[in-house]
């Protein structure tokens, strides 16, 4: 089967999907006006947590978090906070570090995820990886998405560079500040023989949306 088809195949699966849930949002937005939430929010004085809301509605909370995840996402109510930071009082990062067993179970989250995304990148975009004697994944976790580049390009030597929750205690980069450090870098790196590698998730996808070098 040709990728052309198979992107065919994708996006009408992704319609089907958009039809079939295309009510949520009214039944969302019905449901948080005949709880009252948004006078609720009004008449506050100050921001209300997760835990707030709850008291104050007497439902349960899953439920509620639920109902306050979507209204978020999808910029019905606006929100300072993340609902993670609303519920835990703290970042992922600071609970995180906190939380062992939440630790474990982020960490195996995203092994999960680079035991599919790493694939794509090796199987769609190889050349990618020709003339990298030495690759260097920063915030690599356990480890996972290095190990399947080692594996699949055993000329490379891999380092993973992780500390146990140190992203806990540094600073948040908005996407403007990702792409000025990303640009100091690649003007300190050797262009001969060092390149940097950024694999991301790209909402909305155009109709050439395959792998290919950025400039």
């Amino acid at each position: 089967m040709s990728s052309q088809i198979k992107d065919q195949e994708v996006a009408a699966q992704e319609e089907i999907w958009q039809f079939i849930l295309g009510f949520t949002a009214t039944v969302v937005v019905k449901c948080a006006i005949e709880l009252g939430i948004p006078d609720i929010l009004k008449n506050c004085e100050s921001p209300m947590t997760l835990a707030d809301l709850v008291s104050k509605l007497k439902c349960p909370e899953s439920s509620l978090y639920r109902i306050m995840r979507f209204l978020i996402h999808f910029k019905v109510l606006g929100n300072e906070d993340s609902p993670f930071e609303a519920t835990h009082g703290k970042d992922l990062w600071g609970f995180v570090a906190t939380n062992p067993s939440h630790s474990k179970f982020y960490n195996d989250g995203t092994a999960c995820d680079a035991r599919a995304g790493v694939w794509a990148v090796i199987e769609g975009f190889p050349e990618v990886f020709k003339g990298v004697r030495k690759l260097v994944d920063v915030g690599g976790g356990d480890g996972t998405t290095l190990r399947l580049i080692v594996e699949a390009c055993p000329w490379i030597k891999g380092i993973n560079f992780d500390l146990p929750h140190v992203v806990s205690i540094a600073p948040a980069c908005v996407d403007e500040d990702c792409v000025a450090i990303l640009r100091k870098s690649r003007e300190a790196i050797p262009q001969d023989t060092v390149k940097v590698i950024v694999v991301d998730v790209v909402v909305g996808r155009e109709d050439d949306h395959e792998f290919k070098v950025r400039d």
